[in-house]
């Protein structure tokens, strides 16, 4: 059975969040998780009035939830291709890891890059030899 985009969204971008299914439940004013739950699996539909209260909950777009691009309207292979090579080759930590990079504003990814640069000269945070990594500052990249 294929879960549906939208579903798969939701569970993604509540991960990505660092948010419980209890915690949105809450903020959804569910009864219990097991109703997220339930519609992250895609056995609850949802009227789009719910997607507009999801996109609010999660800080992001009814657009964005249901995979669409933004100008057209459509869900863009290209960005369900990236995703799926940045999957494959990195795991799904990485797709979590831009999707809360891509809630910052300057300040935040400047900090974040900054403190990822920190733990990539620590031997006890990097694979073997990549710890002599050049550090880039953050104020070059934005």
């Amino acid at each position: 059975m294929e879960v549906n985009i939208l579903y798969s969204n939701i569970r993604k971008r509540r991960e990505a969040l660092g948010m419980s299914q209890v915690e949105l439940a809450k903020r959804l004013k569910y009864k219990s998780r097991s109703s997220v739950n339930k519609i992250e699996l895609g056995f609850t539909d949802l009227p789009l009035s719910k997607v507009k209260e999801f996109a609010a909950a999660l800080k992001t777009t009814p657009a964005a939830l249901m995979g669409w691009d933004h100008k057209s309207g459509k869900s863009s292979p290209i960005h369900e291709k990236l995703t799926k090579s940045i999957e494959y080759e990195y795991g799904s930590g990485v797709t979590a890891l831009l999707n809360r990079f891509s809630v910052l504003n300057i300040l935040g990814k400047n900090t974040l890059l900054d403190r990822a640069g920190e733990l990539c000269q620590l031997a006890q945070y990097t694979e073997k030899g990549d710890s002599d990594l050049p550090t880039i500052p953050s104020n070059q990249l934005f």
